[in-house]
């Protein structure tokens, strides 16, 4: 019979999961290398939903701390992860 509708696009949705997976494990695995030794013992990456990565942070002040330099971690995860992976952090305070 013909071939089922949207296989291609599932496809292409896996190989993106794949893809993104593996960007994702290189932000958790170099996060250090991303955001520096510093911010690392305060900040930790929890999800990515989407293309937004969940960070959470021990105190307030990393917070704004770390927000300052969102386009410097942006460009950081880019060069590690691949373009796209994320397109924006959302750090949260909490402890772990």
């Amino acid at each position: 019979g013909p071939p089922a509708a949207g296989g291609g696009r599932d496809r292409l949705a896996r190989r993106r999961g794949a893809r993104t997976a593996g960007g994702l494990n290189a932000v958790f695995g170099r996060w250090t290398e991303i955001v520096g030794e510093a911010a690392a013992v305060h900040a930790t990456p929890v999800k990515l939903a989407g293309t937004v990565l969940h960070v959470q942070v021990d105190h307030a002040a990393w917070a704004t701390q770390l927000a300052h330099l969102e386009a410097t971690v942006l460009a950081r995860v880019d060069e590690v992860a691949g373009p796209g992976i994320v397109t924006a952090v959302c750090y949260r305070v909490g402890k772990s």
